[in-house]
Order: structure tokens, then sequence, then C-alpha cells
């Protein structure tokens, strides 16, 4: 097996075995005990941080709407309301991990949740199947355009965190699909 490797001026090592490519980032001291990487990095945290909270929030939405959903479709709303918050339970992890990755810690309170959600309270107490499916759209999209704002500042800042945001909006956008087609009439 044949091995490369190769060291760029900023200390990026780049190798390649058996036609895999793999870089290592150094972190280098910026003089003051921290890294230039993490430091880097902070403006992602940020918009990672940022976006947890409603992240959080709709899964917990999610929940509440799937434990209190009436009508005659009450099974099948009740069925892909779990599928759903089982889904966004894990994009929710994959950013906290994400901010963890980076250096960083995760404030996912309940306290912190409330205060920093943008999405609108979903009411208590039972919910008609239309309605529940309504309201978890509505609350879908504005997750995903929250991500989107963000988006184009990751891809120069840090492309990884870009692919997770993307792979996430996929996700949502499906859900917000399956969920509006059931609004038509």
């Amino acid at each position: 097996m044949r091995h490369e490797s190769s060291t760029d001026g900023v200390g990026t090592k780049t190798s390649k075995r058996g036609g895999e490519m793999a870089t290592k980032q150094r972190s280098t001291s910026n003089g003051r005990g921290g890294s230039t990487v993490r430091e880097s990095k902070s403006g992602v945290v940020e918009i990672l941080q940022a976006l947890l909270p409603s992240m959080n929030d709709l899964y917990l939405q999610t929940r509440q709407a799937h434990w209190n959903v009436v009508g005659p479709r009450f099974f099948s709303v009740h069925k892909q309301l779990e599928a759903i918050y089982t889904d966004l339970a894990a994009q929710a992890d994959e950013v906290a991990e994400r901010i963890r990755q980076l250096g960083d810690t995760v404030d996912g309170s309940a306290a912190h949740i409330d205060a920093e959600t943008k999405l609108a309270k979903l009411k208590t107490g039972a919910l008609k199947d239309d309605d529940a499916v309504r309201l978890i759209a509505e609350r879908i999209a504005t997750v995903v355009k929250e991500m989107r704002r963000h988006l184009d500042d990751l891809d120069e800042q840090d492309p990884p965190t870009q692919d997770i945001l993307n792979g996430i909006i996929h996700r949502l956008e499906e859900h917000h699909w399956m969920l509006g087609a059931q609004l038509e009439r």
C-alpha cells in the first residue's frame, strides 16, 4: 500500500493511503493558551447553539401533539408524529455532539429551550388530527427557515457542519411534505 503525506503552511496534514484521503488539522497555540482551530469554530458553535433550542422545542412539541392527537385519523397521525419526534431526537443529538466536537458545552435545559426557542407555543389539551398535522408542519417550516439562514455562513467556516445541517434540512423537509400532503383537499 502506497502512503503519501504532505503538510501545508498552516498546519494541515494530508495523507493518502491506498487511494483514501485523510486530513488532520493541527491545533496551534495562539499565544493566549487557546487554539486557533477552536477560535475559528466559535462562530460555528454560536450558530449551532442558536439552532438547538428550537430543535429541542420542536421535538417536545411533536411529542406533545403525538400524545394528545384525536380524530378519525388518530392512529396514522399518532404513528407519523412518533416517527418525526424519533428523528428529531437524533437530529438534535447530532447537533449537540457537533458542538462538543468543536470544543464547547451544550445547554439543553428546559429553561434555555423555553427562553431561546423561535417556535410558537403549542396549546395544551386534545388536538384534532388536522390541527396537529398543520401545527407541527408550521413549526418544522420555522426550524428549516432558521437553518437555511446559516448555510452560506457555514460553507465558509465549516463545511462538515454545513453538511450536517443540509442532512437535517433534507429530513425535515421530507416530514414537512408528508404532513402537508395530508392537508390538501
